[in-house]
């Protein structure tokens, strides 16, 4: 049998098994550190006879420390993940174009990527990828990684009600806003290793979908074939 290779698939396949190899990382060695550094510190003060009050702001510095590394980690992964999302839905939209002998490119128009990737898409041929299932997951994703650069993780009032029906969506996966020890700066998104995991998956399974659509070798590449633990959405795109 002869296995087909195409360079989107390929390159998308690759970027998001190297987000599934972070996230796994993340998910074996963070808690790891955790565990070491404060037997380490526990040791230490041990050995050099620290008074009790010595001990607890060193603790409260590794409570910080944890708390951020934990923070950061899955900031990272949906920063990372998003950025997977737009290069590699642009390049399926100038694909869809190429293939219509489209006169216009998708850079041609306004808007987030994602907007411009379906208001193209939909404009040169009959595919609406806003009817995938999955795309809703994908604007939230987006919206997610906006407060994380943008906000620094703190959505502020006037994306109350968005983030609300995105804690209802997504709270038991592992999405949730929490307050900073030593801080006294507003509440910010936190987001579990779950959670981030569960994204990827979405991410894979959406653009098999549509690589599918348009009759590619979707079999083909270093898919990382990601679960996530929690049921799958039906797909309909």
């Amino acid at each position: 049998m002869r296995i087909g290779f195409d360079p989107l698939i390929s390159e998308t396949a690759q970027r998001l098994y190297g987000i599934s190899a972070l996230i796994e990382m993340i998910c074996r060695a963070v808690p790891g550190v955790e565990i070491e550094e404060r037997e380490a510190l526990k040791q230490l003060a041990e050995r050099e006879g620290w008074e009790a009050g010595d001990y607890a702001v060193e603790d409260q510095f590794l409570d910080i420390k944890s708390l951020w590394l934990d923070r950061l980690s899955g900031y990272s992964v949906v920063v990372l993940l998003s950025s997977v999302v737009e290069t590699q839905l642009l390049a399926y939209a100038k694909r869809v174009g190429q293939r219509e002998k489209s006169v216009f490119d998708p850079d041609d128009l306004k808007g987030s990527v994602l907007e411009k990737a379906a208001v193209y898409v939909k404009k040169v041929s009959s595919l609406e990828l806003t009817k995938n299932s999955r795309w809703k997951t994908l604007k939230d994703l987006q919206e997610i990684r906006n407060v994380i650069v943008h906000r620094a993780g703190r959505p502020g009032n006037d994306k109350a009600t968005q983030l609300q029906q995105m804690l209802s969506d997504y709270g038991e996966f592992g999405l949730s806003i929490g307050e900073t020890p030593y801080s006294s700066t507003e509440p910010g998104i936190r987001l579990t290793v779950h959670l981030c995991r569960y994204f990827a998956q979405e991410v894979e399974t959406f653009f098999k979908d549509l690589f599918q659509g348009l009759g590619l070798p979707v079999t083909s590449g270093l898919w990382p074939n990601i679960q996530s633990g929690f049921p799958q959405k039906s797909s309909s795109g």
